[in-house]
């Protein structure tokens, strides 16, 4: 019997490309490409405390409003407070690799980043976050 035509095809190793750095080749949605990896945790920080700045600041405006009693700007307030934190616990709990993706389409819907946040991630991400990963329309305008 001829032996099968696969069997002389020589196949990278998954593992090797790994320890060589060329991820493209074994990237996938749940596996992050190293670079965008690193730059997503080194601009968590940033992303959270320019988005608790704006959201501390509409709180501050709840408290101060004009027009309403002590107790209805509390109240105001503490419903604003707990909405978002929910949405920073969706967006910022569960920080694994595996996870980024969500982590960042979560940050996304929140309004946490904007398509600029990710101007220089691997355009297959960028893409998956703003668009899908369809190519269709971008469902955030910035």
């Amino acid at each position: 019997m001829p032996p099968r035509v696969t069997e002389n095809i020589e196949r990278p190793d998954p593992v090797r490309l790994r320890r060589e750095g060329d991820h493209e080749f074994t990237s996938t949605m749940n596996d992050p490409l190293e670079s965008d990896w690193r730059k997503f945790n080194a601009r968590l920080e940033v992303w959270r405390e320019r988005h608790l700045a704006d959201r501390n600041r509409r709180i501050a405006a709840v408290l101060t409003e004009a027009g309403k009693t002590e107790t209805e700007r509390f109240w105001a307030a503490e419903k604003l407070i707990a909405k978002e934190a929910r949405a920073l616990q969706r967006s910022l709990d569960d920080i694994r690799r595996s996870q980024m993706i969500n982590r960042l389409l979560e940050m996304r819907l929140s309004g946490m980043i904007h398509r600029e946040d990710l101007a220089d991630f691997s355009p297959k991400l960028r893409d998956r976050v703003f668009f899908g990963g369809s190519g269709g329309k971008a469902d955030d305008p910035r």
